[in-house]
């Protein structure tokens, strides 16, 4: 059965059954009407709560972002701060001043795909996943103001990412929002796309 709560706040239920010669049925519940239905339909409905989840687990405003911290590893992190006022971007690896070597169009893009961040799909089964999520291969942290409030707390957002085999660059990696117990899957192909440097080529 499949309910649902309608804007005014009344609900719905649409109730599915097999019959003997293998079909599908569907009925929605206050009318008399009978459909049968594709087989098929049956599997698009998750019985998994997480897979209901939406695959945009980390959106925000630019208006919103003042720093990306990108880490790889035990790597220091390169550390991107964002200045609302002027649209700027300054940066440093370590302590050590990067400002001169941000790439401003592929820092723009950076923060674009961030704060649409997408996922492939999420994971039921977490045991192996929590476990390698314990030390991640690679990880962002988004910090956010409010837009118009200079003064108002900060807030982060922290993603973390590791492969699905310890010590090998895997086609699909795990991936887990803020310490959440969810984790998602995310494909190398688009993390390599994400995370792509934002320095200027060296002369």
């Amino acid at each position: 059965s499949l309910i649902w709560k309608k804007t005014d706040k009344s609900q719905e239920k649409l109730n599915f059954g097999q019959g003997g010669d293998g079909g599908v049925f569907a009925n929605l519940e206050k009318q008399s009407f009978v459909y049968r239905v594709a087989a098929g339909v049956l599997a698009a409905f998750p019985t998994d709560p997480v897979k209901w989840k939406g695959l945009h687990p980390l959106r925000f405003t630019l208006f919103a972002l003042r720093r990306i911290s990108l880490q790889g590893g035990t790597s220091p992190s390169v550390d991107l701060d964002f200045n609302q006022e002027t649209s700027q971007w300054s940066g440093s690896i370590a302590g050590q001043d990067i400002t001169a070597m941000i790439d401003r169009t592929k820092a723009d893009k950076l923060a674009s795909s961030m704060a649409n961040f997408q996922v492939q799909d999420w994971a039921t089964d977490r045991t192996e996943a929590v476990k390698a999520l314990a030390t991640p291969a690679l990880s962002f942290v988004v910090t956010l103001g409010v837009p118009g409030e200079p003064s108002a707390p900060l807030t982060q957002r922290t993603v973390r990412l590791s492969p699905t085999q310890a010590g090998a660059d895997t086609a699909i990696y795990y991936g887990q929002l803020d310490g959440d117990p969810d984790v998602f899957f995310v494909t190398r192909e688009y993390l390599r796309e994400l995370m792509a440097p934002v320095l200027k080529k060296a002369p």
